[in-house]
């Protein structure tokens, strides 16, 4: 069946944050994935992975855009799909940033990502960006810093409005499950 995530704020998850586990046309929009150095994931943050449960189906068609995915190096990985489940696997306009030996950490099938022009030639997050996304404080509050590259780089097709409610502006979409609100002046006269 079809359904979706968004707007999730996941913190040290140890099996998977977001997972679709034989389901079709999943979507995943918006999402904020934060592991630290303490926390051993065994599989991915954002997932897509065949139903033990249920014969082995395998999880078809799912989209992953407009996420932060935040790991560390050699303790989880970023996003994970088995073999089975990478058909129509859809997964760009993401921010990977993974604190440690390696620019990413991502699985598809039996190949492992570890050098994001690599991810990105094998035709993942094209439209994505490798980068730390200046959360306003790790761990703790996940909006973003005014510099930070997660910033107006988003597409359409998610939700309206984030995690707290905020309505996503047209054009300026950012990734995670907070969108950066700009800082307007008014002057009265």
């Amino acid at each position: 069946t079809s359904g979706g995530a968004w707007n999730n704020i996941v913190i040290n998850d140890l099996y998977n944050s977001l997972v679709s586990k034989g389901d079709v046309n999943v979507v995943m929009y918006n999402n904020t994935a934060y592991l630290t150095p303490s926390t051993t994931m065994v599989t991915g943050e954002v997932s897509a992975t065949s139903n033990s449960d249920s014969g082995g189906a395998s999880a078809t068609g799912q989209v992953e855009k407009n996420n932060i995915e935040y790991t560390q190096s050699g303790w989880g990985d970023a996003t994970w799909s088995d073999a089975g489940s990478s058909s129509g696997l859809t997964i760009d306009y993401n921010l990977q940033f993974t604190n440690g030996t390696h620019q990413v950490e991502v699985n598809i099938g039996a190949t492992k990502y570890t050098v994001f022009a690599t991810w990105q030639g094998a035709g993942f997050d094209t439209h994505g960006a490798y980068g730390d996304p200046k959360f306003n404080n790790n761990g703790v509050d996940f909006g973003l810093q005014m510099t930070s590259p997660a910033i107006a780089r988003g597409t359409t097709g998610g939700p309206s409005t984030d995690y707290y409610g905020n309505f996503v502006i047209p054009g300026f979409v950012s990734l995670g499950a907070i969108q950066y609100q700009p800082h307007s002046m008014m002057t009265i006269q």
